[in-house]
């Protein structure tokens, strides 16, 4: 397959290369991530660290389980659609 023939089956590609406005610099970009990072990362922790202590105050030692529980089971059924895909496969 050429080059030519793959853009044509794409074609919403051939209209952001037409596309006037100018793209994005890397550094930009990067700076830009960078800066959302360094607010968003000490917020998040934060509130982790808030609702962790919370959460352990309410339900004690079994605080844990709570948290691997869901975990647990998010991984049983990620395993089970991916077993399913295969078998279907």
């Amino acid at each position: 397959m050429t080059l030519r023939a793959i853009s044509d089956a794409f074609p919403y590609r051939r209209s952001l290369r037409s596309s006037r406005r100018p793209a994005i610099s890397f550094w930009r970009f990067a700076l830009t991530s960078i800066a959302m990072t360094a607010v968003y990362l000490p917020v998040i922790l934060g509130l982790a660290l808030i609702f962790g202590e919370a959460a352990f105050d309410r339900v004690g030692g079994w605080a844990y389980l709570a948290l691997i529980a869901p975990v647990a089971v998010a991984c049983l059924l990620r395993a089970r659609a991916a077993y399913r895909r295969r078998q279907s496969a």
